[in-house]
């Protein structure tokens, strides 16, 4: 694949994932709570 269409790609797949990275922070909080509760 080109860098080109793969950049088009990441960029399609950003615009179809944008509510998911709205709530990215949220989720790295809850990712970091549960890595240390797991030590």
């Amino acid at each position: 694949m080109s860098v080109e269409g793969g950049t088009m790609a990441f960029l399609d797949a950003l615009t179809r994932h944008k509510q998911l990275f709205e709530r990215l922070p949220a989720l790295q909080v809850t990712i970091t709570n549960a890595l240390c509760k797991s030590r």
